[in-house]
């Protein structure tokens, strides 16, 4: 639970590496580093700057030795933009129709700037997270590369839990036996 800020007064002191001094997570959603444009109830872009030798998840979380951003810390981010862009009176009460458009792997050590942009429609935000392509010299080549992009649906902060519709109660038993899957021996994975 996070407690509101104003969108358009919200700046992180410093790019995040853990957490920057100054910073205090029960304030604002801890992937964000700043609202970059906001129209308040309509939508809003936030930015995060995410540094590869630093973030646990991503020191952790590699392919081909660099680090590759995990899906879950995508939609966390698409969460994180929704209920700011609700406002204290919503709550994330789920999130659908998500799409992974592309991996996200950052092929260098410097801070990767990545966004999401976030379309109030009535009790659903429609959010993309991108982030920045850069060439050798740092210049942007595309400002926003789509990753991934999703559905979160909001409700008031008081109302009470309710299903979305189409979401189900899993299906009884050990959770470990609803899906079954087999890796073949020798293979190296490795997350985290």
């Amino acid at each position: 639970e996070y407690t509101a800020v104003e969108p358009a007064s919200y700046r992180a002191p410093v790019p995040r590496s853990g957490v920057p001094t100054g910073r205090c997570r029960s304030v604002v959603p801890p992937l964000i580093d700043a609202v970059v444009e906001s129209t308040p109830g309509e939508r809003i872009v936030v930015e995060s700057h995410l540094d590869p030798t630093g973030e646990v998840f991503l020191v952790q979380h590699r392919f081909k030795d660099r680090p590759l951003v995990p899906m879950v810390v995508m939609v966390e981010a698409l969460a994180e933009a929704a209920a700011l862009l609700a406002g204290p009176s919503q709550r994330v009460v789920g999130l659908r129709n998500i799409r992974i458009e592309n991996g996200l792997r950052i092929p260098h050590d410097e801070l990767q700037t990545v966004r999401v942009h976030a379309v109030a429609r009535g009790s659903e935000i429609e959010c993309r997270f991108t982030s920045e392509v850069r060439n050798r010299k740092g210049g942007v080549l595309l400002k926003d590369k789509p990753h991934l992009s999703g559905i979160v649906d909001v409700a008031p902060a008081n109302s009470a839990p309710a299903l979305v519709p189409g979401v189900t109660t899993p299906p009884p038993g050990d959770p470990k036996s609803w899906f079954r899957c087999f890796y073949t021996e020798n293979l190296v994975i490795y997350h985290g």
